[in-house]
């Protein structure tokens, strides 16, 4: 696989500015949405990632191949949701609040990223976005594992 670059400059620290196109109304203007875009290609690709670990971590037995390498600091014990169902256990990081509910990290910005393509008809019918607070370190972590120069392993998130 290709290694995805996010540039990390632009981060989190801006607020979503809602915008006017022939198309209706987007929660953000097309800069932010191409950093949304770019921040959901690198969230999936580690989501994938974690997801392989998970699956070769369950299989004790019928283990074939080396441990899976994975970005630290994204696999979490605890109680997870995916859709209805909750499980206690290894998963992906969780991001939300108590009040919205607590979703894993790539599904929260999966959520955004959608809302972020569409338009809407009116301004007044645009959503709230709730961003990621630390996105601008998550994106920089991931850009500097899946471009080699970051040597996290699993065993580094078990602790």
């Amino acid at each position: 696989m290709n290694a995805v670059i996010v540039n990390v400059s632009k981060a989190a620290d801006w607020v979503l500015t809602p915008t006017r196109s022939k198309w209706g109304y987007h929660v953000c203007t097309k800069e932010q949405f191409l950093y949304l875009k770019e921040a959901h290609k690198l969230l999936l690709r580690a989501y994938r990632d974690v997801k392989r670990w998970a699956a070769w971590e369950r299989k004790t037995v019928h283990r074939v191949g080396p441990e899976p390498v994975i970005p630290s600091g994204f696999v979490t014990l605890g109680y997870h949701v995916s859709g209805q169902k909750v499980w206690y256990g290894y998963g992906f990081r969780l991001a939300g609040t108590e009040k919205s509910g607590k979703t894993n990290l790539y599904q929260h910005m999966l959520n955004i990223y959608r809302v972020a393509r569409r338009p809407h008809a009116l301004a007044e019918e645009l959503p709230r976005l709730e961003m990621p607070t630390d996105l601008k370190e998550i994106l920089a972590a991931l850009s500097a594992f899946y471009s080699g120069t970051g040597p996290e392993t699993v065993q580094e998130n078990r602790s």
